[in-house]
């Protein structure tokens, strides 16, 4: 999506083969891409790119550290035109999602649950959020955490009757 918009995108990740293929169709889109091997266990990939570590309190505070790192990089940058914006997604239907399914750790329908929806997000509807983000529509935002999680945290939602 980013791509028929034009922008040159980075794509980290631990499947290089995947990457490459998904850089290759940025690339047949109109836009512009670099793939990263990226894999989180090794210190050197880490120290190059941003990662999710796999254990639930590690993941909790990188996801807490990057609205910090939003908000402080975004006063630091402001005078110079920049805007820094992080966006915050709920359950989305990525690959992450789909291995914990397969490995019996959740099912689809408790995944969609967890939201207010009910249901998971599409990628798709992620990057039209980064698209508004990105865009001179949002020209005025910046230090902002975009919640795109389908209600998850508005409020505690109930669980289905």
């Amino acid at each position: 999506m980013f791509a028929r918009h034009g922008a040159n995108v980075v794509l980290a990740d631990i499947d290089e083969g995947g990457g490459k293929d998904v850089a290759e169709k940025v690339d047949e889109a109109g836009g512009q891409a670099v793939f990263v091997h990226a894999d989180v266990t090794s210190a050197r990939d880490v120290a190059g790119t941003i990662g999710i570590s796999m254990g639930l309190a590690a993941y909790v505070a990188a996801k807490h550290g990057v609205i910090g790192l939003t908000r402080a990089a975004a006063l630091e940058y402001a005078t110079r035109g920049v805007r820094i914006n992080a966006l915050c997604p709920g359950v989305v239907r990525t690959a992450m999602l789909d291995d914990a399914i397969r490995r019996g750790i959740l099912t689809e329908e408790e995944a969609g649950a967890a939201t207010p929806v009910r249901r998971l997000a599409d990628p798709a509807e992620i990057a039209q959020a980064a698209i508004w983000l990105c865009s001179d529509a949002a020209s005025f935002v910046t230090g902002h955490a975009m919640a795109c999680d389908g209600g998850l945290t508005a409020g505690i939602p109930t669980r289905p009757s």
